[in-house]
């Protein structure tokens, strides 16, 4: 991962609704921030409440953030690091 040279928005899916998640739940999100720590421009948008599939259960919140980041000039040439979100 550390050789990836452009942008990534990784969106991954967190289900906060059953408790009994909320180990895995903190596993993931250490896999996740140690995966954006080691990619040199990286964002991490979590989609709540989504069992594992954020495209398709909720695909307004993914254009939403994509277009978000876009706007902001994220994939643009001169994007640097700036950690996750």
């Amino acid at each position: 991962m550390g050789e990836i040279q452009n942008p990534v928005v990784i969106m991954p899916a967190r289900d906060m609704r059953d408790a009994a998640r909320s180990q895995y739940n903190s596993q993931k999100k250490a896999r996740v921030s140690e995966a954006c720590r080691v990619i040199r421009t990286c964002k991490i948008v979590w989609g709540e409440n989504s069992s594992h599939s954020v495209a398709v259960e909720h695909p307004e919140f993914i254009a939403t953030a994509l277009q978000r980041h876009v706007d902001a000039g994220f994939f643009g040439p001169d994007a640097k690091r700036n950690g996750s979100s």
